[in-house]
């Protein structure tokens, strides 16, 4: 504010002090002119008044001019210094020795110091012990680059702990006292947390995917395998140094209908996860595994999609249920002998409800021209059958019972295991036949 008065005082000709200097250097000024200006002859003395008068005029306006122009470079530099003061980030200018000459408050904010208790402080003595090697590396090769140069390193944060920082630098111009360093800081413990958290992230999600029970593949966009777990390794009968890379063809078939899964498909859901971004469960599906060996799985797929929803892989889980539709059919062939025994099969609950009964009970029920219930077929005692199986009784009951015109022998079973009733009858008069 001072230079600016001091400006405006020069310009008014009615400050105290001024008129005299102004005088005195016009004077000095006119007497470096040996003859009279040429346009002022024969001007009279109104000419010339009015002459004077315009000139007086333009000095005027040059001198409001001079004024704003003054006022718009004082406003641009509090600007300045409110942007440089107040940056997000921390501004140290260093000279060749890395003495700090200048800083900004968000510098001193971050590294926990009062403003003037950097100034003249040696920027080495704010490192950690462990990094100091780091720095001098790089303050060594700031001052003879011609390009702005980054490292990274720990410094001290005043009393409290240490935070990561980014420092970017620069040299600038030489001056008289040599050259001189911008360094601009800016403290990204927050973004270290962030990798070190995605790492273990990673790291867990791996360990998880690496123990479970079902085959995990990660493809990328073409379908190449990122990623396979030994699970998925063991299933498809590839080697673990085989693991990442474009799969070969597998023969794979449908169980639905036994169509052939065409080559460039091998992978099913997976392909259709990337090429359609089609979601698929538990598809089966027969596979010829890599040596040869046949396998039943259950194949699914989910695309994996980036931000802006472009498909960019997919993922696939497939469980391996060989052993589970062996078992299957193993079950269903067991389940074939009553079905396609001649002779009545029946069985009840704890609660003496029946709750199957073989096609040649009806059948046999139909002959004798009795009515369509296999309950003919319980024991008169069915109650006390029923406490014997409660009780945990194994025991085996044999009856003989008659069914219209016919004899019926009859095996009543007691499982206290799975707490039922079998009765296994047969007709007499055919055996004896």
């Amino acid at each position: 504010m001072a230079a600016r008065r001091n400006i405006a005082d020069t310009m008014n000709p009615d400050s105290p002090g001024v008129e005299g200097s102004l005088r005195d250097g016009a004077e000095n000024q006119l007497a470096r002119f040996p003859e009279k200006l040429p346009g002022l002859k024969g001007q009279t003395p109104d000419q010339l008044i009015h002459e004077l008068q315009v000139h007086l005029i333009e000095l005027e306006m040059q001198a409001e001019e001079l004024r704003r122009a003054h006022l718009e470079l004082e406003e641009s530099r509090d600007k300045y210094l409110d942007l440089y003061e107040f940056a997000p980030l921390g501004y140290l200018t260093l000279n060749n020795e890395a003495v700090i000459s200048r800083a900004n408050l968000t510098a001193a904010t971050l590294l926990g110091v009062e403003r003037s208790g950097l100034i003249n402080k040696r920027f080495r003595t704010l490192i950690v012990g462990e990094d100091l090697e780091i720095w001098d590396r790089y303050f060594i090769n700031l001052l003879n680059a011609e390009k702005n140069l980054t490292a990274t390193l720990m410094l001290k944060k005043g009393d409290k702990a240490a935070f990561h920082a980014r420092l970017e630098g620069m040299r600038l111009a030489d001056t008289i006292d040599g050259p001189s360093i911008r360094v601009a800081i800016s403290d990204i413990t927050e973004i270290r947390q962030a990798e070190r958290d995605r790492r273990e992230s990673e790291h867990l999600l791996k360990s998880v995917i690496e123990i479970l029970p079902v085959g995990v593949l990660i493809l990328d966009q073409k379908g190449a395998v990122l990623a396979v777990n030994p699970e998925a390794e063991r299933i498809w009968g590839r080697a673990r140094s085989m693991g990442i890379g474009q799969f070969p063809e597998y023969p794979c078939w449908r169980l639905e209908d036994g169509a052939r899964i065409e080559p460039q498909d091998w992978a099913g859901a997976g392909a259709r996860a990337i090429a359609q971004g089609e979601t698929t469960l538990e598809e089966q599906i027969e596979i010829e595994c890599y040596g040869g060996g046949h396998k039943v799985v259950l194949n699914s797929a989910l695309p994996i999609r980036r931000g802006d929803g472009v498909v960019s892989g997919a993922v696939v889980v497939t469980q391996d249920v060989t052993d589970g539709k062996a078992a299957e059919e193993r079950i269903r062939w067991l389940a074939s002998f009553p079905e396609m025994n001649p002779d009545p099969i029946i069985e009840l609950d704890a609660g003496g409800c029946i709750t199957y009964a073989n096609p040649a009970t009806r059948t046999i029920l139909k002959a004798l021209e009795l009515p369509d219930d296999p309950g003919l077929f319980s024991p008169w005692d069915k109650e006390e059958v029923i406490c014997l199986l409660k009780e945990g009784s194994e025991n085996r009951i044999y009856r003989e019972i008659s069914m219209g015109r016919e004899q019926f022998a009859e095996d009543i079973v007691l499982d206290t295991g799975l707490q039922v009733v079998r009765i296994y009858a047969r007709n007499t008069a055919i055996r004896r036949s």
